[in-house]
């Protein structure tokens, strides 16, 4: 999708998802990628003028929380990252005198309620981080500062995803991450690849965060781009320049195909009532409590214990364990019944 303007672009992003199924607004299953953080204020301005709910990254660019995972990122030991933590989360005198500051401030003038706003926002981020970082080191004891970034962009702690809405990422913090539908915006000249890639080394990176970004959709990607963009003339990324990107004509499947009926593993079925009546009653929705992928790795590997578990999903650890007890007597059954063909063994979610 070629726009004439990074504004008409975000227009026509944002008309596209207005059109959408709302059901996947709600769920949060929409995505808005850009290459640099600048480029998501349009798409942010145009959902919000359509009527339509946007979320950001409560980790994003220039926030207090990147400041504090960048402090982390910068340790090098568990011990010195668990050291962090509790020095954080012990400085309670800290905090309760930076709130205090903030209550007398908005007494005084505007610069001083800002000051101590920003005080008790960055105390605030350090606590939230030093909680997410001892999740971290509970599944992986060992873990460094390096190790703690990366799990922070698949994990993803602390964004609330119980809220809807289209998501605004960079193709970075898209790592990871996957959505039904898809937007990968800017995919141009001096975009992608970055005008700041000037050896070979660096462009071929900027290819591989380009595939990143372009394998987050399960089912719908759009790729967009502008003819011209912040006052300059852009063309197409060379990256995608010779893509053939016509619509295929659809074709009916062979007569031997339409006869046949699809067999559906019953364990995959039983995992996959399973995830419909755990999610009810608590209150979610299926994806959020697992993700087709991982019911289909369950079923694959079909894993006898908890640690086989995690190895064979996005789980972690402690999720495993927790949720092992409801999956893996689903697992005993279907191996039981594949020993034993005539057993009447029911596998259904408990």
């Amino acid at each position: 999708l070629v726009c004439a303007d990074g504004d008409d672009e975000a227009g026509r992003v944002a008309r596209d998802i207005v059109h959408a199924d709302p059901n996947l607004v709600r769920a949060g299953e929409i995505a808005v990628l850009a290459r640099t953080n600048a480029q998501l204020g349009a798409f942010e301005t145009a959902l919000q003028d359509a009527g339509i709910a946007v979320r950001r990254s409560a980790a994003g660019k220039g926030t207090p929380l990147s400041a504090a995972i960048r402090q982390v990122t910068a340790l090098g030991s568990a011990s010195q990252l668990r050291a962090w933590a509790h020095d954080t989360l012990e400085a309670v005198d800290a905090l309760h005198a930076a709130r205090a500051e903030q209550a007398e401030a908005r007494q005084e003038t505007a610069r001083a309620a800002a000051r101590a706003d920003r005080a008790v926002d960055d105390l605030e981020a350090e606590r939230r981080v030093a909680a997410a970082l001892l999740e971290f080191l509970r599944d992986q004891p060992l873990g460094d500062g390096a190790g703690f970034r990366a799990w922070v962009a698949i994990n993803n702690p602390f964004d609330d995803r119980s809220n809807g809405g289209v998501e605004l990422l960079t193709f970075h913090a898209a790592k990871g991450r996957e959505w039904h539908t898809v937007f990968v915006t800017g995919v141009e000249s001096s975009l992608v690849p970055h005008k700041s890639a000037t050896t070979v080394a660096t462009r071929a990176e900027e290819g591989r965060l380009l595939y990143v970004a372009t394998t987050r959709a399960t089912d719908r990607l759009v790729l967009t781009a502008a003819e011209r963009r912040a006052g300059y003339a852009r063309t197409v990324s060379p990256f995608i320049a010779e893509l053939d990107v016509t619509e295929p004509e659809a074709l009916p499947p062979p007569s031997a195909l339409r006869r046949r009926r699809r067999s559906v593993d019953p364990l995959l079925a039983a995992l996959r009532q399973w995830r419909e009546e755990t999610a009810r009653t608590a209150g979610v929705l299926p994806a959020q409590l697992c993700s087709d992928r991982d019911l289909s790795a369950i079923a694959a590997r079909r894993p006898a214990t908890a640690e086989d578990l995690a190895e064979a999903t996005t789980f972690g650890t402690i999720m495993a364990h927790r949720l092992g007890e409801q999956i893996l007597p689903l697992v005993d059954a279907a191996r039981a019944r594949q020993r034993d063909p005539q057993s009447k063994s029911t596998m259904t979610g408990a």
